[in-house]
């Protein structure tokens, strides 16, 4: 990459270098002049403690037990892994699922470890020694999220066979079968004083339930927002001043050259532009903005 373009890659490495970072206060005088709006960018390099390694395939979830101490993870190693999270190292590896682990969490208490799975199970683990305590099955698809309500006693899972179910955290019993959604349920929780669940469907549709009755309170629709962004690319034909700006690949051009190269974080996300204004949004949830200068001259 380097080779073949090395200047391009030397301006997107000024673009979205920290804004503190010696690279970009020593060499500001050298920014790209096409560029009047800079994306926005953190002040300074991210400063990582930990590394923990020992999955053997993709994580989807992770989380810290309430006092900090540990990091539970589920990864598509069918497995969960419980962590130090002062020094890094490996304390549990919970095996008993059949498929990819989709998502873990930790009781308020930090004394068990929830996780569901692909197999369509949710298991529960006593997270001080690592042993299963609990297999819930009733699911008839992949169980994508899981969460336990506040004071303990019950989890909560979504599964793609469009239901939301709530279990007894102590028996393992099923307590409700939630039925309403119309397409994969994919995300659940419950309300501070654990009297409410809420769930979250690609049917589009938010639903409230009653935790202790089982029944539906409220259903939330999307809405639709109007936008004002056409996709990909946008040249003004009336203009002979205005630059034409596109996302190619991994590369924002200017008037069909390969510009600017992206960061990996800012890759494979949605792109609109309108006028010399270019977003894309990002992995994490955010949306960057760029506006180039109206004139080629």
């Amino acid at each position: 990459m380097i080779d073949g373009a090395p200047l391009q890659v030397y301006a997107s490495a000024l673009v979205f270098a920290p804004a503190r970072s010696v690279v970009k206060r020593t060499f500001e005088d050298q920014m790209p002049r096409w560029i009047s709006l800079f994306p926005r960018v953190t002040s300074d390099w991210s400063s990582e403690l930990l590394k923990l390694e020992g999955h053997e395939n993709s994580v989807w979830s992770v989380c810290f037990s309430p006092d900090g101490k540990q990091v539970a993870s589920a990864s598509d190693d069918t497995t969960v892994r419980i962590w130090d999270a002062v020094t890094g190292a490996e304390t549990h590896k919970l095996e008993g699922h059949e498929s990819y682990v989709q998502s873990v969490c930790f009781s308020p208490d930090g004394k068990q470890v929830a996780s569901a799975s692909d197999d369509r199970t949710v298991r529960i683990w006593d997270a001080v020694t690592g042993a299963e305590t609990h297999k819930l099955e009733g699911h008839e698809n992949a169980v994508r999220f899981v969460c336990f309500s506040p004071d303990g006693k019950q989890v909560a899972s979504a599964s793609w066979d469009k239901t939301v179910r709530i279990w007894d955290a102590v028996t393992g019993a099923e307590a409700h079968k939630l039925e309403g959604h119309e397409g994969r349920v994919l995300s659940v929780c419950f309300s501070p004083d654990g009297k409410q669940v809420a769930s979250a469907s690609d049917d589009e549709t938010v639903r409230i339930w009653d935790a202790e009755a089982g029944i539906e309170l409220e259903t939330l629709h999307q809405q639709s927002l109007p936008t004002r962004f056409t996709d990909s690319t946008y040249k003004d034909e009336n203009d002979a001043h205005l630059v034409e700006l596109a996302v190619t690949d991994d590369w924002i051009s200017l008037d069909g050259r390969n510009t600017l190269l992206l960061p990996f974080e800012y890759r494979g996300g949605k792109v609109a532009v309108r006028g010399n204004t270019l977003a894309i949004g990002q992995r994490s949830g955010g949306v960057m903005f760029l506006t180039a200068r109206g004139s080629r001259a």
